[in-house]
């Protein structure tokens, strides 16, 4: 538990400059700004959520970034289904150029369990775009679903 409970008077060795405030005023503010603070640290889920639009849906978090997919441009044609998935990346990392969010267009084949990527976007904190491909038909390369992954979790919700 977080101990809110601050000391105010002359058992500090130094007086610091509080721009023209007591210090009073400074430590109350400095309470604030905790008790608004610490909620959202104790439960960012919650607060995400409600900002984050209702269509992805959260299929939780991987060392690297919390994975969402698109429910409302999923697209069945055949056994396969086209889903877009969205990483918000915890960090912003040279591997993925620095983007905040990376959003994947993908096919899953729901009778051969195998996926391939269609597309992907590469997005900065304010939704530009930082790079963007669209794989050629022809160098689209079907991939096993491993056991576990990420690949597998989204499958599950596309495909069962």
């Amino acid at each position: 538990m977080l101990n809110l409970d601050f000391r105010i008077g002359d058992e500090y060795p130094h007086r610091p400059d509080f721009g023209g405030q007591s210090m009073r005023s400074f430590v109350s503010v400095r309470a604030m700004i905790l008790a608004l603070t610490v909620p959202m640290l104790a439960a960012p889920q919650a607060f995400a959520q409600e900002t984050r639009d209702a269509r992805w849906l959260s299929l939780g978090n991987t060392a690297r970034a919390e994975i969402f997919i698109d429910r409302e441009s999923m697209r069945r044609e055949g056994s396969r289904v086209i889903v877009w998935k969205r990483s918000e990346y915890f960090t912003r990392d040279p591997v993925n150029s620095g983007a905040a969010v990376g959003l994947d267009e993908i096919a899953y084949d729901c009778s051969a369990r195998t996926s391939e990527i269609r597309s992907f976007v590469l997005q900065d904190e304010r939704g530009n775009v930082i790079r963007s491909l669209t794989v050629p038909t022809h160098q689209r390369e079907a991939q096993s679903i491993s056991p576990g992954s990420v690949a597998e979790s989204i499958f599950r919700q596309v495909c069962e």
